[in-house]
């Protein structure tokens, strides 16, 4: 009588802990699909994805308006506005400013050294930040005739640097979705790759 008493309270255990676990895997899956959602809807409204970040959306807002009038998108409401804008450009505009045709692209690496070196925040906020500006300036939009090869071509000539754009092929990925995250996935993987030329050092 014992042993079937004993044999029933390991099956209800085992019973509830599998509705247990059953339960926390749909409270996960529930929570991922409403950040998510929540991180679409703040994309589509201009907003942040703070979530992981220590900072507050002020000190974030201030550094991307800081690159951004840096780099020329954004107009200056004062006169200090336009004081800190004009120091900003002589001290800071050539190295942390990209150009394509002459004309200022929102590179997320220059971006991301920028908002890291020049103001204080961590990477994966510097990083959320460099991907709120490249959607909002849509330097690096896909068009249907863009090819994995033709963009690795563009972004080496433009770069000058496979390890730059590596790491800017890995920023925009992270920052994409659909297509685009397939897309800049494959252009990152394939850099990774990508044999640009060695030297061989004689040794006498």
């Amino acid at each position: 009588m014992v042993w079937v008493i004993e044999n029933v309270l390991v099956h209800v255990t085992a019973v509830i802990m599998s509705i247990s676990v059953a339960v926390m895997l749909v409270v996960i899956f529930i929570q991922r699909a409403t950040i998510e959602k929540r991180k679409e809807e703040n994309a589509k409204h201009g907003l942040l994805d703070v979530r992981y970040s220590p900072f507050s959306t002020e000190k974030m807002q201030i550094a991307i308006e800081r690159y951004c009038r840096l780099a020329g998108w954004q107009d200056c409401p004062t006169t200090e506005d336009s004081q800190n804008r004009h120091r900003d450009r002589l001290l800071y505009r050539e190295k942390y400013v990209r150009f394509r045709k002459g004309v200022e692209i929102a590179n997320p690496v220059c971006i991301v050294r920028f908002a890291v070196e020049i103001c204080g925040l961590d990477v994966r906020t510097a990083e959320n930040c460099a991907e709120m500006i490249v959607r909002q300036q849509n330097s690096y939009a896909l068009d249907n005739k863009a090819t994995v090869e033709v963009v690795i071509t563009d972004l080496l000539a433009e770069t000058g640097d496979v390890f730059e754009a590596i790491e800017i092929a890995n920023l925009l990925h992270s920052g994409c979705q659909g297509r685009d995250w397939s897309f800049w996935h494959d252009v990152h993987r394939e850099l990774k790759y990508r044999t640009v030329g060695a030297k061989v050092l004689d040794h006498e």
